[in-house]
C-alpha cells in the first residue's frame, strides 16, 4: 500500500509542476491531494523527525506561528485571513522536503514544468501578436484583466518564466541526449520572446543576471565563446528594446519616472517610493513586534491621505516582503524570514553544484524587493515547488 501512495504522491507532484502557470483551482486541489496523501502514508514520526532536523524547515513554520501570535497585539486585524492563508501555503514546503521523491519524479517534474512555461510562452506570444485574443474571451475561467498574460498576470508569469529560464541554461549543459538538448534550446528561446513581450520588470532583471551568472560560470576560461555570449545577451536586449512595444515602454517609462521623480506624481516608481517611506515611518513607532498580523492595510492608512493614496484601493502590502514582514512582525519576524533563506542556502551549499542551486533563492531574495512573492499564491507555490526541486535533484 505505501508503494502504490508512494507513486500517487509521485504523479501527483508532477501534475503540481505542470498545473502550477496553468491553473490555481487545480494547483490548490493538488496541494490538497498531495498533503492528504503524505498523511494517510503514515510514518509521520519519522517525516517529523526529518522536518525537526532542519533549521530551514523550523524558520518556515516559526514565521506562520508568529503569524498567529501576532494576532494578539496591534489594533487592526481586517486583513488577517488573507495573510494567514497566503503565509499557511508555506506549510507545504516541510511536507514535500519530508516526502521521497524518486529522481525519475524529480525530474518528470522538471519536464512537465517547462513544459508548461513553453504552452504559456506560445500562448503569450500568439495573444500579443493578437493572433488569437485574450483567454479571458475564450473561457470566463480566466480574468479578463488588461494584464494578463496566457494563464496569469504578466508580472508573476515573467517570474516564473525567468524561474524555467534558470531551470532551462542549468539543463542545457547537463542533458545528454541531443533531442533533448534541441527540444529545452527551443523551449528557452519561446520563453525569452515572451518574457521580453511583456512589461514586467522583475523577470526582465532575474534572466540578465541568470544569462551572465552561467556566461561567467561556464565560459569564463574560454574567452572567445565568453565574448559571444556576452554578445547574444546585449543583441537580445537591443533586439527586445527596438521590437517589443511594452519592454520599450516599460525601459521609457521607468528612466523618466526615476530622472524625473517626484512622489506626488502617481506613478509606479512615486508608487513604491511612498509605500516604502510611510512603512519605515510606522516600523519606527513598533520595531520589535511590529502592528500585528493583518495590520497593513489599515495601519498604513492612518498615516493621512497621501499614504491612504498610495494604496490606490488595491495595495495590501508595501510592494517589497521585508518591510511587509517588517511591518506587522517586527524584527522578530524579519529576523525568522532572513534565517528561512539562510538556512536554505546553508542546506544547498552541501549538496553538489551548490552555486547553481543557491541562485535560485538569491534571486528569490531579489525578486522579493519588488513585492510581496512570498506571500502571494502562486509565487509562493512556485517558491516551494523550485525550492524542493533545486534541494533534491540529482546531477547523475
Amino acid at each position: 500500500m505505501k508503494i502504490n501512495l508512494h507513486k500517487v504522491q509521485g504523479f501527483l507532484f508532477v501534475l503540481l509542476a505542470f498545473f502550477m502557470p496553468i491553473s490555481i483551482f487545480v494547483t490548490d486541489l493538488l496541494v490538497f491531494a498531495i498533503s492528504i496523501v503524505w498523511i494517510i502514508q503514515g510514518d509521520l514520526k519519522n517525516k517529523w523527525h526529518i522536518i525537526y532536523s532542519s533549521k530551514w524547515m523550523l524558520s518556515v513554520i516559526a514565521l506562520f506561528l508568529l503569524y498567529i501570535v501576532g494576532l494578539f497585539w496591534g489594533n487592526f486585524h481586517s486583513n488577517a485571513a488573507w495573510t494567514l492563508e497566503k503565509t499557511a501555503l508555506l506549510l507545504f514546503l516541510p511536507i514535500l522536503y519530508s516526502s521521497s521523491f524518486s529522481q525519475k519524479t524529480i525530474k518528470n517534474s522538471v519536464i512537465a514544468f517547462l513544459s508548461a512555461m513553453t504552452l504559456s510562452s506560445v500562448l503569450a506570444l500568439l495573444i500579443s501578436q493578437k493572433v488569437i485574443p485574450r483567454l479571458a474571451k475564450v473561457d470566463k475561467i480566466f480574468s479578463n484583466s488588461y494584464s494578463m498574460s496566457s494563464f496569469m498576470t504578466y508580472n508573476y508569469h515573467n517570474l516564473f518564466l525567468a524561474f524555467a529560464l534558470l531551470i532551462s541554461c542549468m539543463l542545457i549543459f547537463k542533458i545528454a541526449s541531443k533531442k533533448g538538448k534541441v527540444l529545452v534550446v527551443i523551449g528557452s528561446l519561446l520563453m525569452v520572446a515572451s518574457l521580453y513581450m511583456e512589461p514586467g520588470r522583475v523577470g526582465h532583471v532575474l534572466f540578465v543576471i541568470i544569462a551572465f551568472f552561467f556566461t561567467f560560470y561556464l565560459f569564463a576560461k574560454n574567452r572567445l565563446v565568453l565574448f559571444g555570449s556576452i554578445t547574444a545577451i546585449c543583441i537580445i536586449l537591443v533586439l527586445s528594446y527596438n521590437y517589443s512595444a511594452d519592454f520599450n515602454r516599460r525601459v521609457k517609462t521607468t528612466y523618466t519616472n526615476v530622472l524625473e521623480f517626484d512622489p506626488n506624481k502617481d506613478n509606479s516608481i512615486s508608487t513604491r517610493y511612498n509605500l516604502a517611506k510611510y512603512s519605515i515611518q510606522k516600523i519606527k513607532e513598533k520595531p520589535l513586534f511590529g502592528h500585528g498580523t493583518g495590520s497593513f492595510v489599515q495601519e498604513f492608512s492612518t498615516m493621512g491621505d497621501h499614504a491612504k493614496a498610495s494604496l490606490q484601493s488595491q495595495h495590501k502590502t508595501p510592494h517589497n516582503n521585508f518591510l511587509f514582514v517588517f511591518f506587522e512582525l517586527g524584527i522578530i519576524g524579519l529576523t525568522l524570514l532572513a534565517l528561512i533563506f539562510y538556512y536554505q542556502i546553508k542546506e544547498y551549499k552541501k549538496r553538489s553544484y551548490s552555486q547553481i542551486r543557491i541562485l535560485f533563492p538569491l534571486l528569490f531574495l531579489l525578486a522579493m524587493c519588488s513585492d510581496s512573492f512570498l506571500q502571494n499564491h502562486n509565487s509562493a507555490i512556485l517558491y516551494i515547488y523550485l525550492s524542493t526541486t533545486f534541494f533534491a535533484y540529482s546531477s547523475k
